[in-house]
């Protein structure tokens, strides 16, 4: 399934005495408690008191994704994965992701479409065209649809800031970097399997790019890529809106757990896939 190797979450209030609290807001007592009773595969780096008007939704700014996955999967030469790179890059920006999401897992777009008859209408269509796609083989031939209206380009519509290959600690595997203002529902795996199916040559680029203009409904379910290669690496907060949280001092205790918890995770699923 997918990891994490950094998540900020918000718990419901706990009581707590004066001693359990440091200066700096941290509580390095009730940390070593709970990590005693968590399995091995889930940690607490970080644990702080915040106000009761923090709120950390609202300060993040962005979130920041890896995929891993073997070389050998795609077995690209250098072209191949120079045209791996230039299909992310592409990415990079504004665009209406509405291809690269299930649109039936948007409970907000669902409600809004189902306001108007047309909605319903073209929202029954939609849902239908994927299983028609399922039910026929996810044949090239049936691939598009109909037109994306406003409403679903608004909804859909994200910003990514960086979209790339980078470097792995580990040589059998690729690592893809993806960070955005909000995701959508299977977006980053839709957008690496999209991207490596043009670099295998499995999609023809020009196909890839018309998914990426959004003008028509154009499914790509069949690229989705596994959920086993997918680590949330970090969220990204604006610092000006939680100064009552402390430095991230558990980043480095973090890239230990990618290193030694995650990334030998991930390679052992990708081998007994």
């Amino acid at each position: 399934g997918v990891h994490a190797r950094s998540f900020r979450l918000v718990t419901p209030r706990v009581r707590l005495s004066r001693g359990d609290v440091q200066a700096d807001g941290t509580c390095p007592r009730l940390l070593e408690v709970l990590n005693r009773r968590l399995p091995t595969a889930l940690r607490i780096f970080e644990l702080a008191t915040i106000p009761f008007s923090g709120n950390l939704s609202e300060a993040c700014t962005s979130r920041e994704y890896l995929y891993y996955l073997p070389a050998s999967v795609l077995g690209l030469d250098a072209a191949g994965r120079a045209r791996l790179a230039q299909k992310l890059h592409e990415y990079i920006g504004t665009h209406c992701f509405a291809n690269f999401t299930r649109l039936d897992k948007y409970d907000a777009l669902v409600r809004e479409l189902g306001r108007s008859r047309s909605g319903k209408a073209w929202m029954h269509g939609a849902f239908g065209h994927r299983r028609h796609r399922l039910k026929s083989g996810l044949s090239d031939e049936n691939r598009v649809w109909q037109h994306v209206p406003s409403l679903v380009r608004d909804m859909t519509t994200r910003t990514l800031t960086v979209a790339e290959l980078v470097g792995s600690n580990n040589d059998r595997l690729i690592c893809i970097r993806l960070v955005g203002g909000g995701f959508l529902n299977s977006m980053v795996r839709l957008l690496v399997g999209v991207a490596c199916a043009v670099a295998s040559g499995a999609l023809d680029a020009a196909v890839a790019s018309s998914v990426l203009e959004a003008e028509s409904l154009i499914d790509v379910s069949e690229f989705l890529a596994p959920a086993q290669g997918l680590v949330l690496f970090s969220q990204h907060l604006d610092a000006s809106r939680t100064p009552w949280l402390p430095v991230d001092r558990g980043a480095v205790l973090a890239d230990g757990f990618l290193s030694d918890m995650i990334i030998p995770e991930v390679i052992d699923s990708w081998a007994s896939a």
